[in-house]
Formats: C-alpha cells, sequence, structure tokens
C-alpha cells in the first residue's frame, strides 16, 4: 500500500499592525519592544505568547500583578498576508504588600528569618523580590521544607500579604 500526501503550506502570514490600548504605565512603544513581533516580520504564536508573558512580568515588577491581556480583532488580510490585531490592557489597580510573616517556626525565631528577606510590609509588590524571597528562605538551610504558596489575601482589595509556611 503506498499513500501519497499532497501538502500545501499556502502564504506565509506576516505580522501586520499590531495595536496596543488600555496602557497607562508603559508606553505603546516599550510594550511593543517587549512583545517582540515587528511589523513585516513572520508571525509566530510562540513568539506571540513568550512576548505576553513579558509584558506580564514587566508589570508585575511594577506592582500590577493582576493586570489582564487580549488579544483582539485578529484581522487577516490574505492578498497580502498580514495580520493584524489588537491588545486590550486591563492593568488594574497597584498592589501593596500587606502582613509579612512565617509561619510553622518551632526554634527558629521570626525576626532572624524576616531579616533575610528582601520584602517589607508596605513595598510594592515586585514578583521578582516573592522569587528572591522564596530562593532565599530554600537556601537558609534552616527549614527541611518551604511551601512555595507564599501569597495570600490581604485584608484590602490592593494588598497581598507575604506568609512563608516553612517546616523546620
Amino acid at each position: 500500500m503506498h499513500i501519497r500526501l499532497r501538502i500545501h503550506e499556502g502564504r506565509q502570514i506576516r505580522t501586520g499592525q499590531i495595536t496596543i490600548e488600555g496602557n497607562s504605565l508603559f508606553s505603546t512603544l516599550e510594550l511593543q519592544r517587549e512583545l517582540s513581533l515587528r511589523e513585516g516580520a513572520p508571525f509566530s504564536q510562540v513568539a506571540l505568547e513568550r512576548g505576553l508573558d513579558r509584558i506580564l512580568t514587566l508589570y508585575s515588577e511594577y506592582g500590577y500583578p493582576t493586570i489582564s491581556i487580549q488579544p483582539t480583532d485578529f484581522h487577516l488580510t490574505p492578498d497580502q498576508g498580514k495580520l493584524d490585531f489588537r491588545l486590550e490592557l486591563n492593568e488594574g489597580n497597584q498592589v501593596r504588600i500587606g502582613e509579612v510573616k512565617v509561619s510553622g517556626l518551632k526554634k527558629t525565631k521570626a525576626e532572624t528569618v524576616l531579616r533575610e528577606l528582601p520584602i517589607q510590609s508596605g513595598q510594592v509588590f515586585n514578583q521578582r523580590k516573592i522569587d528572591q524571597s522564596f530562593h532565599r528562605l530554600t537556601n537558609l538551610g534552616y527549614f527541611y521544607e518551604v511551601s512555595p504558596g507564599l501569597l495570600e489575601e490581604g485584608t484590602a482589595p490592593d494588598e497581598i500579604n507575604f506568609n512563608a509556611q516553612v517546616t523546620e
């Protein structure tokens, strides 16, 4: 038995015009740089997803972890092979760190652990500092286990508590 497949790939799709709306913290040019999709360059779904992740990371490092990005209005112009689309951003409100605490301590004093953390109460949320705090807790060598779920809902809507749950 012989099977013959005929594949017609069609024309390569190129990135067209990208419109970004709803941004106030960063300029459209800054966000387009993070997106890394250039008009006229080949379009890639993977490149779009990576660019959106970079934008989410950028916002979370400036206190906006609740940002949402909605890609919409995809329009393909077949004769030109260009894909235009729009990104709608909802930046949300800036979030601050409420309480910073360590639970599960039996031998070690909380103050000893807290002074090793780069995150403090009242600071603007920064995902990089959250990640550094987790790694510092892990690398201290005091704990058998550090729970990766460090963030809890705060008392105010724009507040997140840092609660490191450890096992000595």
